[in-house]
């Protein structure tokens, strides 16, 4: 029964690990369009405004595009997926039906990615990460219009949440838009980026270098005559003040050991104490008490220690750090057996000590 209940506790911490959620959460991604076959754009403005707690942004974007032959068509085909609210297209100022993809949709002229090579994934790159990222085909949108030969302006309009990233004690967060579909572009001709950020009060970052004008925290313009990345990535990192550095350099098992520390002297006091009036006694008291107080207030220091660490981190603090917390109460029992164990031994030796004094 024992060795069960051992291989259980010690399975414990890999069960936990198992079911911690991801440390990165999807947010909304959008990519540049795919055209077909009879469509080139020409520009793309790409407008993005971020709202004052960064946790929306208003993106509008307008294609610039030659159709090369005239007639109901579909000249665009979107990737939009966790968007809020609408997902609003135009072309040349009048609102078109926009339509999901469904599997089995002839959608012939799209030969860049629907072909019989193409799976049901198409995979993509970020910049920061490693990891690649499938596109599903169930997020494509589309829509049919009759449209001249020559240039229109298809004009896009969504609002978008941020990724999150909480690896660390604090999260991470970008909003994201994907230029990775342009390089199947015929041919690309410019590409203007208009980023506000001008309501949001913290300094934030992009992948897309310097800005052409402007500043990057209030209002910024980028332009390009060639794709700058296969993503635009606009992040905010929160920082942390001095205090919490500081809280987090001891650990939170520092934290709690230290407070445990000063139990432990106190403990050992009264047990010395008891045993100069009690020197016959076999068992002590204070001995048993303590060595269940001391282990339950260590583990209480360690909930303590996290939440003195969120509070100082403030409203970005993420609380994963805590998600193995409930282990150490599981490991409880372990604990107070080998804190008394300890107790035990120094009442031994304290009482060896007071005979030797009194001999």
């Amino acid at each position: 029964m024992f060795k069960k209940t051992s291989f259980l506790i010690l399975f414990i911490p890999l069960w936990l690990s198992a079911n911690m959620a991801s440390p990165l959460q999807f947010g909304t991604l959008v990519t540049s369009p795919f055209t077909s076959k009879y469509v080139a754009i020409t520009h793309e403005n790409i407008a993005i405004k971020i709202n004052r707690d960064f946790s929306i942004a208003t993106y509008t974007i307008e294609y610039h595009i030659y159709s090369e032959k005239k007639g109901l068509q579909i000249p665009l085909l979107f990737y939009a997926s966790e968007y809020l609210d609408d997902f609003t297209v135009t072309i040349d100022g009048l609102p078109v039906t926009i339509k999901p993809y469904n599997i089995g949709d002839a959608l012939t002229n799209f030969d860049t990615i629907f072909n019989a090579h193409f799976n049901e994934n198409l995979s993509v790159k970020t910049d920061d990460y490693t990891e690649q990222f499938s596109l599903n085909k169930k997020d494509f949108l589309y829509f049919e219009t009759a449209i001249s030969e020559g240039n229109h302006v298809i004009k896009v309009t969504y609002k978008a949440t941020p990724w999150s990233y909480d690896e660390t004690w604090l999260t991470n967060y970008t909003f994201r838009y994907a230029l990775a579909p342009a390089k199947y572009w015929k041919s690309f001709g410019s590409l203007q980026i208009v980023l506000d950020a001008s309501e949001f009060k913290n300094p934030i970052k992009t992948n897309l270098g310097n800005v052409t004008n402007g500043d990057l925290n209030t209002l910024s313009k980028w332009t390009f005559d060639e794709l700058p990345s296969d993503f635009i990535e606009i992040s905010f990192n929160p920082k942390m003040s001095t205090w919490a550095q500081f809280l987090i350099s001891m650990d939170t098992f520092g934290i709690s050991l230290s407070i445990s520390l000063f139990l432990v002297l106190v403990h050992f006091y009264a047990i010395s104490k008891y045993r100069k009036i009690n020197l016959k006694k076999t068992f002590s008291p204070v001995v048993l008490i303590g060595s269940f107080i001391i282990p339950f207030l260590f583990v209480a220091g360690l909930v303590f220690a996290y939440a003195l660490i969120d509070n100082a981190l403030g409203k970005y603090a993420n609380g994963r750090r805590s998600y193995g917390l409930i282990y150490n109460f599981f490991m409880l029992p372990i604990y107070c057996i080998c804190y008394l164990l300890i107790a035990l031994m120094f009442d031994f030796f304290i009482k060896l000590h007071i005979k030797r004094s009194r001999s």
